[in-house]
């Protein structure tokens, strides 16, 4: 079976690289740079290993990813590319890593206030559209989970809802969740198999989960 490698070491050396139809969830406190984590992730599946990937943001607008994703590519502050302040270096830089960004098969959508069934639109036509064997979703609060009020059960839900998706799609999906160190109270969803891993100073709680047979 062919597996999705992370480029993160200690990621892939524990879990063998993640499989079609898996959940991945990366969840952490709010302002520990999960996103960040999430398009590292995505630009060495996309970039360097051409595997097509789409990411799809509630938070970000388009000239935001593309400035954090040619920041991590190139190696270059964020607000430097933003302001055109780059040295010789820099540009440099920019100049020898830009064609592999532009080539790259990965697809983002940033349309706001999505429910789930534009979700699953959406990742239903980057797969038909592109073959897409990844999809990162940043992050999953945001989106409206339909006759669900308490915060904890629409959480439940929707990794439930993203899991199904997953199977039925044959692909990785990797939601991105805020989560505040309580108990995990959710995995009463038929969960199994729970990883937790601290990887290239990041304070993330990160889990692979599987559904049970």
């Amino acid at each position: 079976m062919d597996t999705i490698k992370t480029g993160f070491f200690a990621i892939d050396r524990i879990t063998g690289g993640f499989k079609p139809s898996e959940l991945v969830v990366i969840a952490g406190r709010p302002g520990m740079r999960k996103n960040a984590f999430a398009i590292s992730i995505a630009k060495n599946i996309a970039v360097d290993e051409k595997i097509p990937t789409a990411f799809i943001t509630l938070e970000m607008a388009n000239i935001n990813f593309v400035s954090r994703l040619i920041s991590n590519a190139c190696n270059i502050n964020g607000s430097t590319i933003l302001n055109g302040q780059l040295n010789h270096e820099e540009w440099d830089r920019l100049d020898k890593n830009i064609n592999s960004l532009l080539d790259c098969p990965l697809y983002m959508d940033d349309s706001p206030k999505l429910t789930f069934g534009d979700v699953e639109n959406r990742i239903q036509k980057f797969v038909d559209e592109h073959g897409v064997k990844m999809v990162i979703i940043d992050y999953v609060g945001l989106i409206d989970v339909p006759n669900v009020r308490d915060r904890r059960k629409e959480l439940a839900v929707a990794l439930d809802a993203l899991k199904k998706i997953a199977v039925e799609m044959n692909i990785v999906i990797m939601p991105v969740v805020n989560w505040q160190l309580q108990p995990f109270w959710l995995w009463n969803v038929s969960y199994a198999d729970i990883y937790i891993g601290l990887q290239n100073n990041y304070t993330h709680l990160w889990a692979i989960l599987n559904q049970k047979n």
